[in-house]
């Protein structure tokens, strides 16, 4: 019995030894890269109605209207469906009742979801799509086109960046489009490089810029980030150090909900 307990001791040692080191490096890798861009990229909008009434199109308006900030520090995927799903059900049904990110926790059963983000574990991107197309079929919301992009450093970069910038032309033209971005986070804002999960909300065609509904609730809010940082943002490896937890890159998630004079003719 002594000599299972004392293994067991060793294999938690190790393991938050591990744990330690890959955070201390996290927390380096952070450092220098703030030191090294000392001025802040993200510009931050005004979340005042009446400021961004005619600047942006019909989705962003209502995308912002309904932008909610995560509960804890892993539930970024669920602050990112929540504004998601109740713009798309006061789009598509006029509903003004709103979807709280407890009542989505407690209606879609996939992948231990809610025990997840309870316990402050968050989602790869494979998972967050699972997680996204079971939250849309449970609240009846009709897609099409559902596509799951990952992307890191070992593509081919400037082909990447042409199919993302055809992408966000997409959206920004399509009012029923949507995209969920998988980041590293501390590349925009400067903190902590670490995944994270938002909905997009537009993108400048003349300035090359993408509304980010950042849903971090420690963060500025939603703010406009530069395309090849943007790009940087969802393609970065994190120098290999979080593939102990299944983070080797990141992506997006774009999705086009059927309109209700589509769902009328099928």
């Amino acid at each position: 019995m002594l000599v299972k307990h004392i293994k067991k001791f060793n294999t938690s040692f190790k393991m938050n030894y591990r744990l330690f080191k890959v955070f201390l490096a996290i927390g380096y890798q952070s450092l220098k890269y703030r030191l090294r861009n000392r001025h802040r990229i993200a510009k931050p909008i005004s979340m005042d109605p009446k400021d961004f009434k005619n600047e942006f199109t019909y989705r962003a308006r209502h995308l912002l209207t309904h932008y909610v900030q995560q509960f804890n520090n892993a539930a970024c995927s669920v602050a990112t469906i929540a504004t998601i799903l109740n713009t798309a059900t006061e789009e598509n049904s006029h509903s003004k009742s709103k979807i709280s990110q407890q009542d989505i926790l407690n209606t879609v059963h996939v992948l231990n979801w809610k025990e997840r983000v309870m316990k402050r574990r968050g989602l790869q991107l494979k998972e967050l799509a699972v997680v996204v197309e079971h939250a849309l079929n449970a609240y009846k919301i009709k897609f099409k086109k559902f596509e799951v992009k990952y992307i890191d450093d070992h593509f081919d970069i400037e082909t990447e960046k042409k199919n993302l910038l055809s992408k966000l032309i997409s959206l920004q033209s399509t009012e029923n489009q949507y995209m969920i971005i998988h980041f590293n986070q501390g590349l925009f804002l400067r903190g902590l490089h670490l995944p994270h999960i938002s909905p997009i909300g537009a993108f400048n065609t003349i300035t090359k810029e993408i509304l980010v509904l950042d849903v971090d609730k420690y963060g500025p809010g939603p703010y406009w980030i530069p395309f090849d940082l943007f790009f940087k943002g969802i393609s970065d490896n994190f120098g290999g150090r979080m593939s102990i937890f299944g983070y080797s890159g990141g992506g997006y998630i774009c999705f086009t909900l059927t309109t209700p004079n589509e769902s009328t003719n099928q």
